[in-house]
C-alpha cells in the first residue's frame, strides 16, 4: 500500500512537470498571480494528460497514507500521540479529497488562459478571465493546502520529534511543507531550468512521509529478526 501511495505521488509529480518543466525550453513569465505565458504555447493534451495523472495518482494517494495512518496507530503511547495520530488522519483525508480538485484547479487555469487568448487575441482579457476564476477558488485551495500539507507537516514533526516513530531525525523534513522550501530556495539559485525543478517538490514531501513508513517496516522488520535469532 506504501508502494502504491508513493506511484500515486509520483503520478503528480509526473504531472506538475507536464504542466510546467517540459516547456518546449522555454523561460517563464509570470503573467499575473499563478499564471504562466509558456501555458499559451503549449498543447491542450498536456493539460489533459496532467489532470488525468492527478485522477490516477489521488486514489493511490489514499491507499498509501491510509497504510501510513496504521503504521502511525501501532506506535502510539499517549494521548499527545493520538492527538497527533488524528492531525495526521484530517491531513491525508483533505488531501485525499482535495488534491485532484487543486491539481485539475491548475489545468483549469492554464486552459482558460490559452482558450481566451486563441479566442479573442486579447492577452489582456485572457489573463483577466484567469484571474477570476482564480480569485472564485483562492479561499478553498489555501484552505485545502492547510488542512493537507499543514496538518501533516505538524503531525510528522510531532511523531519523529518525540519519537513516537523509531527514525532518525532526517525524518524531520520529510513533510510537504519543509522539503520545497527547502528545495525552491536551493533551486532559485541554480540557472535555469534546473530551477524548474521545484514544481514537483510538494508532492515529493507527500512521498517522502510514506518512505518514512517503509523506513519503520524495515526497522520492524529487523528488530524481528533479531528477536528470533536470540532466542534460537
Amino acid at each position: 500500500m506504501l508502494v502504491l501511495g508513493m506511484i500515486g505521488c509520483a503520478c503528480y509529480m509526473l504531472g506538475d512537470q507536464l504542466w510546467m518543466f517540459l516547456a518546449y525550453g522555454q523561460k517563464s513569465e509570470e503573467l499575473g498571480l499563478m499564471l504562466d505565458s509558456r501555458w499559451l504555447d503549449m498543447p491542450y493534451w498536456r493539460f489533459m494528460a496532467s489532470i488525468l495523472l492527478g485522477a490516477i495518482g489521488t486514489p493511490l494517494y489514499y491507499l498509501g497514507f491510509r497504510e501510513m495512518h496504521g503504521i502511525v496507530m501501532k506506535y502510539v503511547k499517549t494521548k499527545a500521540d493520538r492527538r497527533m495520530a488524528k492531525v495526521f488522519q484530517v491531513g491525508y483525508l483533505a488531501g485525499s479529497m482535495c488534491w485532484i480538485y487543486v491539481h485539475a484547479l491548475c489545468m483549469v487555469l492554464s486552459i482558460v488562459l490559452k482558450s481566451v487568448y486563441e479566442t479573442c487575441g486579447d492577452l489582456d482579457a485572457a489573463v483577466a478571465v484567469a484571474e477570476r476564476v482564480l480569485s472564485c477558488n483562492l479561499i478553498p485551495c489555501l484552505a485545502a493546502f492547510a488542512a493537507g500539507d499543514g496538518c501533516l507537516m505538524i503531525a510528522m514533526l510531532a511523531l519523529v520529534g518525540r519519537k513516537t516513530l523509531s527514525v532518525g531525525k532526517w525524518a524531520l523534513l520529510c513533510n510537504p511543507v519543509l522539503i520545497p522550501l527547502i528545495i525552491g530556495n536551493l533551486t532559485t539559485m541554480l540557472p535555469w531550468p534546473v530551477n524548474q525543478f521545484d514544481h514537483f517538490s510538494e508532492s515529493l514531501g507527500h512521498l517522502a512521509i510514506l518512505a518514512v513508513g517503509m523506513v519503520v517496516i524495515y526497522k520492524e522488520q529487523e528488530n524481528r529478526n533479531k528477536k528470533e535469532t536470540g532466542s534460537s
